[in-house]
């Protein structure tokens, strides 16, 4: 393989336990369907970055970053690395794999959420391809439409500090400033929505949840 093709990404999707995911959903879906829907859309992630990557020769690897016993299952079987995360929390789970991926001799990491309610492969490709740009260092945000911070990419080693969380995407842009650091604004649409509450429930129509008797 060429130099100029050799792996030099590693995308990596957290995810907590599906006992713990979608709570913002409690009252909308009950506790069985949260963990059904948290599950399909982690499994649509993960397929979505499979497909791309076995169509672009195969550039990028990817990681789940987790401390769930059910989800390192789940994955088990997938051409997947897997982060066991040490810390309590996102942003610490972040750091642990953006040591891992140091560690691994990566030369960026990307950061896509587990709950995208509309990937479009192509804008994710658009996206990830951000990691061809020579310079150095490098960061790229995509933001959502609360201002949070829908997928991540930036060079490795970096000195920038992971904000994920309320206002994230402006907490990572003043932290780009303060490092001096120009971050590439990158709007996409199906990137900007993931899905955390009764109206982003009932966009997705093509994701089926089973509703339990229970």
């Amino acid at each position: 393989m060429k130099k100029n093709l050799e792996k030099k990404l590693l995308v990596v999707v957290p995810m907590k336990d599906l006992k713990d995911a979608k709570s913002r959903l409690n009252g909308t879906l009950n506790g069985k369907e949260r963990e059904l829907l948290a599950k399909l859309l982690f499994l649509r992630t993960l397929t979505i970055l499979d497909t791309i990557r076995s169509n672009n020769k195969q550039f990028f690897d990817i990681g789940v970053v987790t401390k769930s016993f059910t989800i390192k299952k789940l994955i088990k079987e997938l051409n997947i690395s897997l982060i066991n995360e040490k810390n309590k929390g996102l942003n610490l789970a972040l750091q642990d794999s953006y040591l891992w991926a140091s560690q691994k001799n990566y030369k960026f990491l990307a950061i896509l959420p587990a709950d995208l309610a509309d990937p479009n492969p192509d804008e994710i490709l658009s996206f990830l391809k951000h990691c061809n740009n020579s310079e150095k260092p490098t960061v790229a945000l995509c933001p959502s439409n609360d201002l949070g911070t829908n997928a991540m990419l930036l060079s490795i080693p970096s000195k920038l500090r992971f904000c994920f969380g309320q206002n994230s995407f402006l907490k990572h842009s003043e932290a780009c400033k303060n490092l001096g650091i120009l971050p590439k604004i990158l709007p996409f649409a199906s990137l900007r929505n993931d899905v955390d509450t009764r109206r982003d429930f009932e966009r997705i129509r093509h994701i089926k949840v089973e509703r339990s008797k229970s």
